[in-house]
């Protein structure tokens, strides 16, 4: 097995648990100490291995005895920070708080939330989605400098994502208060909006986490990293001055160990 606990350029090689999102009898801490090879993961709080109150402590012994490292994942279904609505719209950020609180007990890093999206009402306005999304995010921002936390904004891949192009990111980071906000790229969301160039040349320094997944550039797979379309060459560039967290996405270990191999040799 290889060996992921090292620290090269300041990059952190990380799994996330989308590998096993949709396991319903896998056991989340058993799950991470069977690959106690890798020492960073990003935590999906969602679902079958959320944050709950028995599973936190374990996290923290964990990381206490192996050397782990930790990010947070938001919740992810259901969840649409740039809703106009305003009574939906808090219950959504009263529900990202207590998630923050829980990614807080575990020394999260990095605290990463998707954009929102337009609604049936906000495609038509979009403003209205915007000025949303803007509160919400220093809302959260705030929230999480509270509790030590980084927050990274992650971009989608439906037409209806508030974040597809590099001129949304520069709209997202020049409208917050405060500086403990970045960007998530996702790589192979970047690839389906066809964004990838633009958002690594508008906004490579304000980007503090990756996505990695690769994919056709039509269906969101979550691929093997070199299986795909990712442009290996765009890629290389941009992780020589890369830094934070690199986290493979894919939907079983299998895949992600592949696009861990793959970044390796990116790097």
């Amino acid at each position: 097995m290889l060996v992921f606990n090292v620290i090269m350029l300041n990059v952190k090689i990380a799994v996330s648990t989308l590998s096993i999102y949709t396991y319903r009898d896998v056991d989340l801490t058993g799950f991470i100490e069977g690959n106690s090879d890798v020492k960073f993961w990003e935590i999906i709080d969602e679902g079958f291995h959320k944050l709950s109150d028995d599973v936190i402590p374990k996290l923290k012994e964990m990381a206490a005895g192996l050397d782990l490292f930790f990010s947070v994942h938001a919740p992810i279904l259901s969840i649409n920070i740039a809703e106009s609505e305003p009574y939906l719209r808090s219950t959504y950020l009263k529900y990202l708080e207590k998630s923050i609180s829980n990614a807080s007990k575990i020394d999260s890093e990095v605290y990463i939330i998707h954009s929102g999206s337009l609604t049936s009402l906000t495609y038509f306005y979009p403003e209205l989605a915007w000025s949303s999304l803007i509160e919400s995010i220093n809302h959260i921002a705030k929230y999480a400098y509270n509790h030590g936390l980084k927050i990274a904004v992650e971009n989608g891949s439906s037409k209806t994502d508030m974040f597809r192009s590099g001129d949304d990111g520069l709209r997202i980071v020049n409208s917050v208060n405060l500086d403990n906000v970045g960007l998530c790229l996702d790589i192979g969301h970047a690839l389906i909006s066809n964004s990838l160039i633009d958002i690594t040349h508008k906004l490579k320094d304000r980007i503090i986490h990756l996505h990695v997944h690769d994919n056709d550039g039509v269906k969101d797979t979550h691929s093997p990293l070199g299986s795909g379309k990712a442009p290996q060459n765009i890629l290389k560039d941009f992780l020589k001055e890369f830094k934070g967290w690199i986290t493979a996405e894919n939907y079983n270990i299998e895949d992600s160990r592949k696009t861990l191999k793959n970044i390796l040799n990116l790097l």
